[in-house]
């Protein structure tokens, strides 16, 4: 009769007899390191890309049913959106975008992926603000560089180029200061946890590259901006890069979520101290003159 002590089998034998399984559920919530032993800080336990692109399709559903609700309920003139109070109507934006975000959350808790592995990690907070600034610095000077060509590439006239800002000015009027610090904040954190910390991930599991995966992430993060016109859509493509880079550079959401902020702050801020201009107001209403 052939027997063998398991304790003298090879560690390789001892693996394959006795893997180790993922946790069904309940990993650390924020795990301090950002990667674990397998060096895949971006998936601990081995994610299939079958089940990256089921991830994937549950978001990108949650993201598109209000916007096929309302094409279904008519249109913008139906709906009278003018008549909702810009806190009201950011308000409602806002809570779609915490929806997404929390169900982004609830599948990778429910995969047994630590929180750590779509950014929500300890980080020390000098590092990721000095990140945060450096990141918002290059985003402004992306739009600009992008600004450039786009006038040069394709002479957009000047309704094309100011598009963006009149899409946003219509949509807010003028907001005051607790207006643009939220609807800052709630951009930076649910559209960070969202495109950069949960779907740049799955994306990488499923294309199997950063660089494709950030490529892909552009272009998803871009395209729900086209209420802004499609200069809006192409001149966030860089940002979005900007962004990844800085994600998957420093392995957490805190100092994206700081760069975007500062970016759509101080945007905001910006359309708000030029309102009481003439010029601007002539950007603003091209039709009245």
């Amino acid at each position: 009769m052939n027997q063998h002590n398991p304790d003298d089998r090879s560690p390789e034998h001892a693996q394959q007899a006795y893997p180790v399984a993922r946790p069904a559920a309940g990993p650390p919530v924020f795990a301090t390191a950002a990667h674990d032993s397998s060096g895949n800080w971006w998936a601990p336990w081995p994610i299939t890309p079958l089940e990256a692109l089921g991830d994937l399709a549950v978001v990108a559903g949650v993201i598109l049913l209000p916007q096929l609700a309302m094409l279904l309920l008519g249109s913008e003139e139906t709906l009278d959106e003018a008549s909702i109070s810009a806190m009201r109507l950011m308000g409602a934006n806002a809570l779609n975008w915490a929806m997404v975000a929390a169900v982004g959350v609830y599948l990778t808790y429910r995969a047994g992926q630590p929180l750590s592995s779509i950014g929500l990690r300890r980080e020390r907070l000098g590092s990721a603000v000095g990140a945060g600034l450096l990141a918002a610095g290059a985003m402004f000077g992306v739009t600009i560089v992008t600004a450039v060509i786009l006038w040069v590439a394709t002479q957009a006239d000047r309704e094309a180029m100011t598009e963006p800002a009149r899409e946003i000015y219509a949509r807010l009027g003028t907001p005051t200061w607790g207006t643009i610090f939220l609807v800052a904040a709630t951009a930076a954190v649910f559209e960070e946890i969202i495109f950069r910390g949960f779907m740049l991930t799955r994306l990488r599991v499923l294309v199997g590259s950063w660089g494709w995966a950030i490529g892909l992430g552009m272009i998803v993060f871009a395209v729900p901006h086209m209420w802004q016109g499609w200069v809006a859509v192409v001149r966030i493509l860089p940002v979005a890069l900007v962004l990844s880079l800085t994600f998957v550079w420093r392995r957490g959401l805190a100092a994206p979520i700081v760069a975007h902020f500062l970016f759509n702050f101080l945007q905001l801020a910006t359309l708000r101290g030029l309102q009481h201009l003439p010029e601007f107001q002539k950007l603003m209403h091209p039709a009245g003159g």
